[in-house]
């Protein structure tokens, strides 16, 4: 059974504007499971927290967006409180993280959101996967059509599943998949291209 779900909390640094720290929604067992300078985005898995005896997938909560600038416990089991500071991320740093090569994929993103598509790229180095086991069929399959929210695939990182949705502002309604640009259970770099979609109106 899969463990369930609960959203950290976020708060801008107050010594530098364009960072934030995620914190620890309440007393528990936290284990990080994000690397630095992996990408984090709203529902993304950032570690596991225990309590009462009971694994839940600890979540980025809504307007986390950034890479992870510095990991502030310890890897490994950490006790942790309510609004324990767990990471800091940049969100000003966080483009060029996720482009994984800077200004060439910046202008790659740019022409794609010129034709009208959207790409949607790893947010950390892992396993993709296009399936929730190797006896389902894929989240997705090319020209699908899609709503904002929905589920597309896995990057998993040390037996961590990290959901990868289509998620962002200013999404249309309905998105049709274009092209999937990874192999399945292959392994991926963050900023990697997964998935380009366009709008289907």
């Amino acid at each position: 059974m899969r463990p369930r779900a609960i959203k950290a909390l976020v708060e801008p640094d107050a010594r530098h504007p364009e960072e934030f720290v995620i914190l620890a929604p309440g007393v528990g067992l936290f284990r990080p499971s994000l690397p630095r300078g992996a990408f984090v985005t709203p529902e993304l898995k950032i570690g596991t927290i225990s309590r009462l005896q009971r694994d839940y997938d600890l979540l980025a909560p809504p307007g986390a967006r950034g890479a992870v600038l510095e990991q502030l416990v310890e890897d490994g089991v950490n006790r942790v409180e309510f609004r324990t500071p767990l990471l800091r991320v940049g969100a000003a740093r966080a483009e060029e993280r996720a482009a994984a090569g800077g200004e060439a994929a910046s202008a790659e993103d740019a022409g794609a959101a010129a034709a009208g598509q959207i790409v949607i790229r790893s947010p950390t180095d892992g396993i993709f996967y296009r399936r929730p086991d190797p006896q389902s069929p894929p989240y997705v399959a090319v020209g699908a059509i899609v709503l904002p929210g929905a589920q597309l695939g896995l990057v998993e990182v040390m037996k961590c599943f990290n959901q990868i949705r289509l998620d962002g502002e200013g999404l249309p309604s309905r998105c049709e998949v274009v092209s999937i640009a990874a192999e399945d259970a292959g392994e991926v770099a963050l900023g990697q291209v997964l998935f380009v979609l366009r709008a289907k109106d």
